[in-house]
């Protein structure tokens, strides 16, 4: 479930609602389905600290899941990231910061990330970044790329990944230009061993897409990717939205309502903390919209 809830969550930091079904306000959608929730978490089998925290982060009660999160020393940096990352989504740069810092006390999963904790100490700082730590954050990153550097060769993709990672996290903000102006022209004197194809494709694709086509068609000339046709890059680009309030559905009191006759209780405790994410999602939007 825990695998489950991960790969829907991701989807979630890059995407949000659209204005909610008259009638429907997104708190109370939370309030109901963290307060359902909550009872059933501890039967659960595997991922109770993760959901718990995850379902007080979507009820704006960071504190209490830092607290939970702090007392179990066996959950990974990992999920750490994954609680920083929703509590940006929800708009709570705060509590984003301190999970983010969390991410460094904590193991590495080397089977989600096999070159270990530089790429975390990556992740936090474009986090702390995002989440108004400039100084923090640019110094995470310093540290994290010397790091990697220090690595070989091997590395370097791994290097690219992670400095893609912190454009899509920047994307639709003020971070955004000035990390892809740094990156550009870099990526016309890269080899096929220093990134990934389809990493390179993304970069090309967010050039056109802030309207850089001839260093898109640049660093299309190294062969990289196998992508020699523009057109292909402004489809690719049209997925690539900045504005994380301007995408998909938000919970409905119909979907609660489904979640809360759910019969299984595993699969209903991940379907009210997919609710609650949404609804907070949610909250947000509305709230930054006034």
């Amino acid at each position: 479930m825990k695998r489950f809830l991960l790969a829907l969550a991701l989807p979630l930091f890059a995407a949000a609602a659209q204005p909610a079904e008259p009638g429907t306000e997104p708190s109370a959608i939370v309030e109901e389905a963290v307060a359902a929730a909550l009872p059933l978490v501890p039967r659960l089998e595997e991922g109770r600290t993760f959901l718990h925290s995850w379902l007080l982060v979507s009820a704006a009660r960071c504190d209490e899941a830092l607290a939970l999160f702090r007392a179990d020393g066996t959950v990974f940096a990992n999920t750490a990231q994954v609680l920083a990352q929703q509590a940006l989504v929800y708009g709570d740069p705060a509590c984003a910061t301190e999970f983010a810092r969390l991410m460094h006390s904590r193991r590495v999963n080397p089977g989600i990330l096999p070159v270990g904790h530089p790429a975390y100490t990556y992740r936090a700082g474009a986090i702390l970044r995002r989440a108004g730590q400039e100084a923090e954050g640019s110094a995470l990153i310093a540290q994290a790329e010397a790091e990697l550097a220090a690595l070989g060769q091997d590395a370097q993709q791994a290097l690219w990944s992670e400095r893609l990672q912190a454009l899509m996290l920047y994307d639709g903000t003020p971070l955004f230009t000035p990390w892809l102006d740094r990156l550009a022209p870099e990526l016309v004197r890269l080899r096929s061993s220093d990134i990934e194809s389809s990493a390179m494709n993304s970069f090309m694709a967010y050039l056109v897409r802030e309207g850089r086509r001839e260093e898109a068609r640049a660093a299309m000339a190294t062969r990289i990717s196998r992508i020699r046709d523009i057109a292909v890059l402004e489809r690719m680009a049209a997925s690539f939205s900045p504005d994380a309030c301007a995408q998909s559905a938000p919970a409905t009191r119909q979907a609660l309502e489904e979640a809360l006759g759910e019969a299984n209780e595993a699969l209903r405790v991940s379907k009210l903390t997919l609710i609650a994410s949404q609804a907070a999602h949610d909250r947000h939007c509305r709230r930054r919209a006034g």
